[in-house]
């Protein structure tokens, strides 16, 4: 059978094995083992011995006391993937998990999930968006682009929705929701809006606007992102110019104030603790507020890096959310550095392409790519290979620059039969990889008597690698696609003597995609699909190395295919 179609079948088998989820363990015969990255975390809830991590592309625990992590997915009781929103009920110990596409799920105290659907199932005027889930009183706020979600706890089902809560009886986006002293407090996209627990909430007449929207604000600003209470006051973090955290005042009608030393220009959370309220931002890391007013740092920020989210356990350490670098604990007054945990997995969930290698038994997850129309990414993302149970990430943040050079955007590979690890690259040519810092990479020119060549004879820096493949002796097949007129793009590189091999030109050699080597030999190589129209020759070729006359090449174009007589 020809390799061509191995390799599709190969492929596709794969592409499954890559669905986003994750589990511990070793997966059994037929049974499905899930890789997700568990970096990038966004939301923390604390709950006991258990700090949740919503993540960008994954939802986990880490076991206090074991010191491990363990990703969730369907597969360990859940309703759906994307974890947007998360919050903790020491009341009723339950932790409640709010999905990107609205709907919720309750971690209830024995280990069963209690899947609520009808914000999922609710049909509302433009996006569903969640922006939000906090607790209080029995009650858990969902805050979303079409107003306030009202979980009852205790009986698990949707108690209330306020949407047309606005002056006038307009619709509002709620970004955060509290309660405190009777009342209920709503950042919201018409301001901050407070509403007796007495009253007929569902009639917006019934709720008072204390700080409305600037009306300099840009549409879709949140100015008012976050609230919290701690010790029965209510505070709120405003953002723009001046912005603070501000503290409600009551009295008649009462007021809002700004709370000195609180300045910054975005938040990224606002939490209370049994120490104070946590204030989270771009450039100060983690401040607590407390009773007396006074502004304290409690965990420094770390340059270059985002701060998301914060707890603090009953043990006085503080877990923490940092969007680069992972969950972090922290134990202030010990001199210890910052422990850090992570999961084992990829560092992110780009991936264009899979190379399984049943020699080495490795797995290569490509992070590059390029749009239908041939336009690169220019990400820089590396790979990242899974061998031996365990996932090793090739990329910038995880090597030192000498020893891993980031060619832009990593799109395929193949390995020769001793193991190497030929990439292409869709902007950087090709990289020659056996290990950290030791690699070689081909451009046009570099080193010298490389043929590669870059895209459309301007920009020689930039060249375009879309596939490679390796024969049985270890020569390397390269396709560069570089689209320069009657010059062709399929070379063979001995990787020993490092010489090249380019095969002859005929009308779309220069603008070549994918290759495939099969059980004789022979290259079968497609021309781009969206490429010059006056280039007539699209479809596949058939190349045989062996007989191909430098001089006087033969091929035979009909229907699509371009091939040698004798095959």
């Amino acid at each position: 059978m020809l390799h061509i179609f191995r390799w599709l079948l190969g492929l596709t088998g794969l592409l499954f094995l890559a669905l986003p989820a994750w589990a511990q363990g070793t997966a059994g015969y037929g049974d499905w083992q899930l890789h997700l990255p568990t970096n990038r975390p966004l939301h923390l809830a604390d709950a006991g011995d258990r700090v949740y991590v919503a993540t960008e592309n994954s939802f986990y625990f880490l076991d206090k006391k074991l010191n491990t992590t363990q990703v969730l997915s369907r597969r360990d009781g859940l309703n759906d993937v994307g974890v947007t929103a998360l919050a903790y009920d020491s009341v009723t110990q339950q932790t409640v998990l709010v999905y990107r596409n609205a709907n919720i799920d309750i971690l209830r105290p024995n280990g069963s999930v209690r899947n609520l659907s009808d914000v999922l199932r609710k049909t509302v005027q433009g996006a569903k968006e969640i922006n939000r889930v906090s607790v209080g009183a029995g009650k858990a706020f969902v805050s979303t682009s079409f107003g306030l979600v009202l979980l009852d706890l205790a009986k698990l089902e949707i108690s209330e929705t306020y949407s047309n809560i606005g002056p006038g009886g307009t619709m509002v986006a709620v970004y955060d929701a509290a309660i405190a002293n009777g009342a209920l407090f709503v950042a919201s996209s018409a301001g901050l809006l407070r509403g007796s627990l007495t009253s007929n909430l569902l009639d917006y007449r019934n709720w008072t606007v204390y700080r409305p929207v600037p009306l300099s604000a840009n549409p879709g600003q949140r100015i008012y992102p976050f609230l919290a209470v701690y010790a029965g006051e209510v505070y709120a973090a405003v953002e723009g110019s001046g912005g603070a955290v501000y503290k409600f005042v009551p009295g008649n009608p009462g007021a809002w104030q700004a709370v000195s030393g609180t300045g910054s220009a975005q938040f990224r959370n606002l939490r209370a603790t049994s120490t104070g309220v946590f204030i989270i931002d771009d450039n100060s890391g983690v401040r607590r507020l407390d009773r007396a007013g006074v502004v304290t740092q409690v965990v420094p920020p770390t340059p270059g890096t985002f701060t998301q989210d914060a707890v603090r356990s009953r043990d006085g350490s503080y877990y923490v959310a940092n969007y680069q670098i992972g969950l972090q604990r922290v134990r202030p007054g010990t001199g210890q550095a910052p422990e850090l945990f992570v999961a084992n997995g990829p560092e992110s969930s780009l991936a264009f392409s899979i190379l399984a290698d049943a020699r080495t038994n490795t797995v290569d997850v490509f992070t590059g790519g390029y749009s239908e129309r041939y336009l690169p990414t220019g990400r820089r993302a590396g790979f990242y290979e899974f061998a031996n149970g365990q996932w090793a990430n090739i990329t910038a943040t995880a090597l030192p620059a000498a020893s891993f050079p980031n060619p832009t955007s990593p799109v395929r590979g193949t390995r020769a039969p001793d193991g190497t690890l030929y990439v292409g690259t869709y902007g950087g040519g090709l990289l020659e990889w056996k290990g950290p810092g030791k690699f070689r990479q081909f451009g046009e020119g570099t080193p010298a008597g490389s043929p590669l060549l870059g895209t459309f004879v301007s920009n020689k820096d930039r060249v375009e690698v879309t596939d490679v493949a390796a024969t049985a002796e270890g020569q390397v097949w390269v396709v560069n696609r570089h689209l320069q007129s009657q010059k062709s793009g399929l070379f063979i590189l001995d990787p020993v003597a490092t010489t090249w091999r380019t095969l002859p030109w005929v009308s779309g050699f220069e603008a070549l995609e994918r290759i495939a080597l099969d059980d004789h030999g022979y290259a079968w190589v497609s021309v781009s699909r969206k490429t010059d129209p006056t280039n007539a020759a699209l479809g596949i070729f058939a190349v045989d190395p062996a007989t191909v006359n430098p001089k006087a090449p033969r091929f035979f174009h009909g229907l699509g295919l371009a091939r040698q007589p004798n095959l």
